[in-house]
């Protein structure tokens, strides 16, 4: 694992990564792979992109399937709620994204499968036992 994740740093795969778009494919260059380069990427990424991805219900998705992170994902979808935008949102979501980043608790890397190699193991019979 890379020194520069906290030990109890979730880090996935590029293809559950965030991309930031500030439009439907319009990439700004920016990703994350963790929730701490989640909270680094939100001081650095343009503003529309946050609001975009805020409406769009984005962020709330991505911490709560990739990174099975429901509590701050709750938060997150209590925020959208209120309608909050500009300077406020990224500030919001820095100071909350960051204070949650440090009660994460063990550390995981996700690997990925392929679809092959995923629908070869489901056909495998699993044995029954008397």
């Amino acid at each position: 694992m890379d020194q520069n994740y906290p030990k109890n740093e979730k880090i996935l795969e590029d293809q559950q990564a965030f991309y930031f778009h500030t439009s439907i494919n319009n990439y700004t260059g920016h990703k994350a792979h963790s929730l701490k380069e989640f909270e680094k990427e939100i001081c650095k990424v343009d503003q529309k992109s946050l609001e975009f991805h805020l409406s769009r219900e984005d962020f709330e998705k991505w911490l709560r399937f990739s990174l099975m992170e429901d509590a701050l994902a709750n938060k997150i979808e209590a925020l959208r709620k209120q309608n909050i935008r500009g300077k406020l949102l990224r500030n919001w979501l820095y100071t909350h994204v960051k204070r949650h980043s440090k009660t994460a608790k063990k550390p995981i890397k996700v690997y990925t499968t392929s679809k092959a190699n995923l629908k070869k193991n489901l056909r495998k019979p699993t044995p029954h036992s008397s």
